[in-house]
Order: C-alpha cells, then structure tokens, then sequence
C-alpha cells in the first residue's frame, strides 16, 4: 500500500456513563489514522460501565452510530469497543515454566526443586507463551475473562529484571505479568447491545484506560514511571506505568458528574445548570471572582461569586486526588522508587 491509500478500521465505541461515542477511521500505510466521522449521543440504559435497560442503550448506540455514518459517508458495521467500570479489576501475577530445551516440557506448580532435575536450555516463543498461559489460567475461568495481559518483566533462576528473556540460557523462567479481567457476563450484556443495534463486535474488548494511557505517553514517560488518568463521568481509571510496562491499574468512583451534583447540592441549583457551570466556567485555580449566573431549584436567577464555587469544585477534585495518592504511595513504598 502506498502511503496515499487507506485501509478501513472496525469503527471504534466508547461507551461512557456520559455519553456513547461511535468514531470511523481509515489508516494510512505509515500507520496513522484518518478520522472520518464521530457519532455522540447522551448516555442511556447505563450506569457505572453495566448496561442497566438493554433497549434504552442499544437505541443511544444506534443513533451515534448513526451520526458517525452520515458525517463518514460509511456504515459502522464492525466495532472495536472500548469499556470502563468497576467490573473491571487488576491482578499481578506470575507464570513459570522449566525451559526443557529439548527435553519433555513440564509445568512447576510451585515445586521448584523439579528445576534441579533438567539441564536447562534456552528460552524459545514457546516457552514465554507457556509462562503466559499460565499466568492468565491462575485468573481467568467462570465469570472472569482476561481482557489484557502485560508483561512486566521476567526471571530466568536467580536473574531478575529480564525484559526479554528470548534466546537467554537457564533453567526455570518465571513471568511477572498484570493482567486486567472484567466480569464476562457484563461483557457479554455489552456484546448484545451492539448486535441489538446492528453491528457486531470486531476483536477483543480493551480497558479504555489502557488505551488513553497508551495514546498519550511516550515510552520514555513509560520507562521512567507515569501515572495516567483518564476521568469519566462516573468513574476514574487509573494507569500506573514502570519500566516501559503497566504496574498498576485502578477504577475510582470520584469523577466529573460528582463534581457538578456537588454545586447543586451545596449552592441548590438545579444538576442542569450546576453542570453547564462546570463545564463553562469551572477551574480549581482561581483567576479572578468573575460573578456566575445559575437556576436555583425554585427557578429562579442565582448569583454566585466564581471563588465560592471554585472551593466546591476543589474539595471533589482533591478526594479524587487524594485516592490517587495513596495509591501511588503504596506503589512507591512497594517498588522503593518515586515516579
């Protein structure tokens, strides 16, 4: 392909608590993208990443998908999805296997003086694909399906820190791997959604937190240690990024909508109007006392000082922070580094 031609993508879906977004790209050959159309429909039949009334969300899909048609010429048939909740979880885990050479391959379920009894060899693709089978089969069966697998580093005997460990001589190969699950039947009501609406899911399902973190940092931010967050409606995901791998991932229920039900609970407003506050004219660093105009529950005009709403907005953005940093914490105490 030169590097004028395109190559159709499966149509990408977000669906947020907030909002339900369809985008249809074409990519190029020097693998960039073409945005071709965007479809968004205030959010229905969801709540907290589950669908909640299966015909109320498939009929939001339908009708952002159908806005992102009309503005790319090009029916959104297949859909890569995007999906965030608190049905999504983290889990470090490792996978070992004895590297057999050529020798009979055996898995150690924690027997680790079997090591002794082979001469070792070197690390093929087989072996790490072994190792990361059995990673995952440590978390996944029943209601859990294994949505990503990120390998952080790998242990060949007493060598630790390895990041590729192909072609590399020993005799047992330990994976230290973080794996992100979701609750399968949350995914499967997902799955049903998009068919209900006429299309069909296209590849496998991806933690929209993942993917934010992924489009925005470099890998030199990864390899230093980063700390993503990519905040919703209602929830936070966030990505702890070390040694270029993923460390760590978490899912917070302090995000955007409490922020503007905050304003309309301490300064009784209505949410309507609390919430275009917030996304007109709130900050939480103050840049003058600019007077608001808001609705009150009773109807009437509201007159706010921008500070007084400013310390409301504020306190919401700091529980939120203040989560976060216990988190990062605890991960700078267990690694014995700062990011």
């Amino acid at each position: 392909m030169t590097t004028t031609e395109r190559y159709p993508l499966p149509a990408v879906l977000d669906m947020g608590n907030g909002a339900i977004r369809v985008l249809i790209a074409d990519a190029l050959a020097d693998g960039s993208l073409v945005v071709l159309g965007i479809g968004e429909e205030v959010s229905a039949g969801m709540d907290e990443g589950r669908i909640v009334d299966l015909n109320r969300a498939a009929a939001a899909l339908k009708r952002a998908a159908r806005a992102a048609e009309i503005a790319s010429g090009r029916k959104a048939e297949q859909v890569l999805l995007a999906v965030s909740g608190e049905y999504i979880k983290s889990n470090a885990c490792e996978g070992k296997t004895v590297i057999a050479g050529d020798k009979q391959r055996a898995f150690l379920n924690g027997e680790e003086e079997k090591l002794y009894q082979v001469s070792g060899g070197e690390v093929s693709s087989r072996d790490v694909y072994y190792v990361r089978e059995m990673g995952v089969a440590a978390v996944s069966g029943g209601d859990i399906e294994v949505l990503d697998v990120v390998e952080k580093t790998y242990s060949i005997d007493r060598q630790n820190n390895i990041r590729n460990p192909l072609g590399m001589t020993g005799k047992l190969l330990t994976g230290h791997m973080h794996l992100i699950t979701a609750e399968r039947n949350s995914l499967e009501n997902l799955e049903k959604c998009i068919n209900q609406a006429g299309m069909v899911l296209a590849g496998k399902v991806v933690f929209s937190g993942l993917a934010a973190a992924q489009a925005v940092l470099s890998e030199e931010e990864k390899r230093l240690g980063a700390c993503v967050l990519d905040i919703g409606a209602q929830t936070t995901e966030m990505i702890i990024f070390n040694n270029g791998g993923v460390y760590e991932t978490d899912v917070y229920f302090e995000a955007a909508n409490l922020i503007h039900t905050d304003i309309s609970a301490v300064h009784h407003t209505t949410l309507l109007s609390a919430q275009k506050c917030k996304k007109q004219t709130g900050v939480t660093v103050p840049s003058g006392n600019e007077m608001l105009q808001l609705i009150s529950t009773s109807g009437e005009s509201l007159t706010i000082g921008q500070s007084v709403v400013l310390r409301t907005i504020s306190s919401r953005v700091e529980a939120l922070l203040d989560c976060v940093n216990n988190d990062l914490s605890n991960f700078e105490k267990k690694e014995a580094r700062k990011l």
